[in-house]
């Protein structure tokens, strides 16, 4: 059964015991995640990230192109502690509004709070202050209004930029920041031109520009795909499809079963619907049948949600899901209380599944092992459309953070020929160092 349009698949039904030839024909073959990488283990830069730093330090606007998860919050964080040291002016530009607030967070921890601000729009906070956290457009108000006293600015998701109804707002920003002579440094996972990006940039104001690329993954990513007796690594369907017909079972995988994700060791999950009531629909479903956390487990997610200032404003429903099975719900539609939560409880890898609509992987840096695109559309400004290449990369890629884990997974649990599956766009998601 393929899932509805925007819409989610539905958990595993009961089904008929399975035979148990068949299950030990399989069971060698099913993915068991391994244990996280310790807590406070190094990470050393790579030379692309050294790169970028000098390329910035040089005076250059610099544009990366490097798969998600690969570290390109890292030179950025560099640059603007250099800025702020010399007593610059940075900005950090985000595509969402949804995510100001996570990196506001991010970003007090990392400079104290008096250093940062906030523009989206609805909120405005500390303006002045040395470090601006603030959406696209609404920076390129600030530019517009005159407000170019600017050293630096991070502009995350530049790929944006091609976006049907956002891209001349991007376009906008880009060449009124290069014409005053503020530093650039762009950042994104799926843009094709680069190149011409930079030389734009170039011709618009008196700054070279540098393009630098990555197309390694710190963490290996692995394709998982449905079984009648768990998860298998994508490259073995074949052998489970053989082995289905010599036991008389039906040609076609089953639907996923999101239980198979916590048996088998693939949690912290991100699973990503098409539309905020398959998310919650599917939120709900799934902590039905997951087991209750255990009592420590329990109090260390009470913990912290006690510790919020606004935790009267989370939703009972929302805390029982936390609290008592380690799902998340996350969307544009909950109060900032409830992203919050979300959010910290997520980032802490305290949640088994984090499941919400596809603006998580736009860049909340949660802590998970698997991601599971669970729809294969999503509403559009012009109805349902498919996801694009560009944002199955960006989803996929969100699976096994650097720093965090050895190894990514992810499922896709499309039924073969409902849609035409890109292999080709997800190839960039999915290479590795070797």
């Amino acid at each position: 059964m393929a899932p509805a349009e925007g819409g989610a698949p539905p958990l595993r039904r009961a089904a008929k015991p399975l035979p148990a030839a068949f299950v030990e024909e399989v069971r060698p073959r099913l993915v068991h995640g391994g244990p996280p990488i310790p807590t406070g283990a190094a990470v050393v830069a790579d030379p692309w990230q050294a790169r970028v730093v000098a390329e910035l330090a040089a005076g250059h606007h610099v544009v990366v192109d490097a798969p998600t998860g690969a570290g390109k919050t890292w030179p950025a964080q560099e640059a603007i502690r250099g800025w702020l040291e010399a007593g610059g002016r940075c900005c950090y530009t985000v595509p969402l509004k949804a995510l100001a607030n996570d990196k506001l967070r991010d970003f007090v921890a990392r400079f104290g709070e008096g250093q940062v601000g906030i523009h989206t729009g609805d909120v405005k906070l500390r303006l002045d202050a040395p470090l601006l956290v603030a959406t696209l457009e609404s920076w390129r108000n600030l530019l517009a209004a005159g407000d170019t006293r600017w050293s630096l600015a991070v502009v995350d998701e530049y790929g944006m930029v091609s976006d049907h109804d956002r891209g001349l707002s991007y376009e906008t920003a880009l060449l009124l920041a290069a014409r005053a002579n503020i530093q650039l440094l762009l950042l994104s996972a799926s843009v094709s031109n680069s190149d011409e990006i930079a030389a734009w940039l170039a011709a618009a104001g008196r700054a070279q520009a540098s393009v630098i690329r990555d197309a390694t993954r710190p963490v290996e990513l692995v394709q998982l795909s449905a079984s009648e007796a768990g998860l298998v690594e994508i490259t073995a369907e074949a052998e489970v499809a053989a082995a289905r017909r010599r036991h008389g079972l039906p040609p076609a995988p089953p639907d996923l079963d999101y239980l198979d994700l916590f048996r088998q060791s693939l949690c912290p999950c991100l699973v990503m619907a098409g539309t905020r009531k398959a998310a919650r629909a599917l939120a709900e479903a799934i902590a039905a049948r997951l087991p209750s956390l255990d009592r420590e487990a329990a109090q260390e997610i009470d913990a912290l949600l006690r510790d919020l200032p606004d935790r009267a404003f989370l939703s009972p429903w929302l805390v029982r899901l936390m609290a008592t099975k380690g799902v998340g719900y996350h969307s544009a539609a909950l109060v900032p209380a409830e992203k919050e939560a979300v959010e910290r409880l997520g980032k802490g890898g305290l949640l088994r599944f984090i499941v919400g609509t596809t603006t998580l992987a736009m860049g909340i840096d949660f802590s998970v092992r698997t991601v599971v695109v669970a729809s294969r559309t999503r509403p559009g400004s012009d109805g349902v459309q498919p996801f694009s290449d560009a944002e199955l990369i960006q989803m996929l890629g969100r699976a096994g953070r650097r720093g965090k884990e050895r190894v990514g997974y992810s499922v896709v649990p499309w039924h073969p020929g409902a849609v035409a599956f890109q292999r080709e766009a997800l190839r960039s998601a999915v290479t590795t160092t070797a």
